[in-house]
């Protein structure tokens, strides 16, 4: 075997050591689902600075610019002040959501989240995943959406921040509302049968505006925001349990026929629902009271009324 000389081996060391080595990255975030879990714990605590952490910066640029299949027109747009906008743009739309969550009457230390539904793809050799997170207060679900989350060298990272979707259970109209309270009482799911009521900062804008005088207005606030809750789960029960000693199968029960009334009310749409459902082997009423927000959305504003058997 030839050898090799000391100089040539020399020179070989010095070469080796003057090549700049890449630089490794410390990964953040292996998974999707971990990076959503964190941005919801800045979101909860309204911190900038940790969010900050988890979104696209600039290294995560030049690493999209030297890895993706992106048409080299669209690579030459990522420069230093198209970074520098992007991530302006980023911290003020993380600032605008935590406003419009809070608008809401979300108290954002208090939320409790629930699960994450992930939608994966692939888009010019780049992993992508949006990502829905629902989470609860005060007993209603709502979401928010991570949109473009990218995995690069250093994991995934948040590229377009997220949206606030609001509820996550909404009722369009009273026929839907309707047919949904049914289904909560076949499964005896009082949990979805929550998402149909009124929440408790809801309450306060519903009252605000009704044409009461000032201090009927202020006893209801004080008074009527918790016996509400409190009263309409206490209806879902009772009626669970009227219908089981009338004799309904509340399993194999379907809805039959709604029969709606709607009544203008100013400010608000007001329908009463006589929803007749059947078991199979016998019919039965339950008559529902629901009311239209101002948001164009239905919910139970009444305990509802067992009408037993009819046929």
């Amino acid at each position: 075997m030839k050898r090799f000389s000391y100089s040539s081996i020399v020179i070989l060391i010095l070469f080796l050591l003057g090549c700049p080595k890449p630089i490794v990255r410390e990964v953040q975030f292996e998974k999707s689902e971990n990076l959503a879990r964190s941005v919801i714990e800045a979101v909860k605590s309204e911190d900038i600075e940790r969010y900050k952490g988890y979104y696209i910066n600039s290294e995560d640029w030049d690493w999209i610019k030297d890895n993706s299949t992106y048409p080299e027109d669209k690579k030459n747009e990522i420069t230093d002040k198209f970074k520098e906008d992007y991530l302006s743009e980023g911290i003020n739309d993380f600032l605008k959501q935590i406003e419009y969550i809070k608008d809401d009457g979300i108290e954002l230390s208090k939320i409790e989240v629930l699960n994450f539904e992930h939608n994966p793809s692939q888009e010019n050799n780049l992993d992508i995943d949006d990502i829905i997170i629902t989470f609860r207060f005060n007993d209603i679900e709502y979401g928010i959406k991570l949109w473009t989350c990218i995995k690069t060298d250093r994991g995934w990272v948040s590229a377009e921040g997220f949206e606030w979707l609001g509820r996550k259970h909404i009722f369009s109209s009273a026929h839907h509302l309707s047919k949904t309270v049914i289904e909560s009482l076949t499964t005896n799911d009082i949990n979805a049968y929550k998402q149909c009521l009124v929440s408790l900062q809801e309450l306060d804008d519903i009252l605000s505006i009704s044409e009461q005088d000032a201090e009927k207005k202020e006893f209801k606030k004080e008074n009527f925001k918790e016996q509400y809750w409190d009263v309409m789960l206490q209806s879902f029960k009772d009626i669970h349990e009227q219908g089981i000693t009338d004799g309904i199968h509340w399993k194999e029960t379907e809805v039959f026929e709604i029969n709606l009334n709607t009544q203008e009310e100013t400010p608000y749409k007001y329908t009463s629902s006589e929803i007749k459902v059947s078991d199979k082997s016998n019919y039965f009423k339950i008559t529902i009271r629901a009311l239209q927000s101002q948001g164009g959305f239905w919910f139970l504003s009444d305990p509802m009324i067992w009408g037993g058997k009819y046929k």
